[in-house]
């Protein structure tokens, strides 16, 4: 019977020292569990990006990390604090900044995705570079946008190429 007892007493202050009841849980001797996971980060996606240039993100912000946690990236790399963009993990702590930057691809419409880890917390960038089509139409945009006079400068010379 004393066991039964001396199980539930050491369940009892499990679950309090889980829960949040530090106080209660401080009766019996236990000390609060930490669960040290930061709050989620979300980057926006970055589409229409030029060919195989560096795009940069959002700068994200490292919360409710209780204790220093590891970052690491995939397929990009990672700036802390604004420092020096790297792909080695290194540890974050909260009140950090953390910036990612991706290689877009050579080839129309290619999506490259970016996978950061801060503790177990996951966060992907995404970075889709033009179609040719919007390539194409920014072109005649700016050409439609183009002055009289310097239109006529334009085509005199293209009649020179020709």
């Amino acid at each position: 019977m004393l066991k039964i007892t001396v199980w539930l007493a050491g369940v009892l202050v499990c679950l309090l020292s889980v829960s949040g009841c530090e106080k209660a849980a401080s009766l019996f001797g236990a000390k609060p569990a930490v669960v040290n996971t930061p709050a989620p980060i979300v980057f926006s996606s970055e589409l229409q990006a030029p060919l195989g240039r560096y795009i940069y993100s959002d700068v994200a912000i490292v919360r409710n990390a209780q204790a220093p946690v590891m970052v690491s990236i995939a397929k990009g790399e990672l700036s802390v604090d604004g420092g020096a963009f790297t792909s080695e993990p290194q540890q974050v702590e909260s009140g950090q900044t953390l910036r990612i930057r991706v290689q877009s691809a050579e080839d129309f419409n290619v999506t490259t995705t970016a996978v950061l880890q801060v503790g177990s917390v996951l966060a992907e960038f995404k970075v889709r570079t033009q179609t040719e089509e919007f390539v194409i139409e920014t072109e005649r945009n700016l050409f439609d946008q183009l002055p009289n006079d310097k239109w006529a400068v334009f085509r005199s010379s293209l009649a020179v190429c020709v």
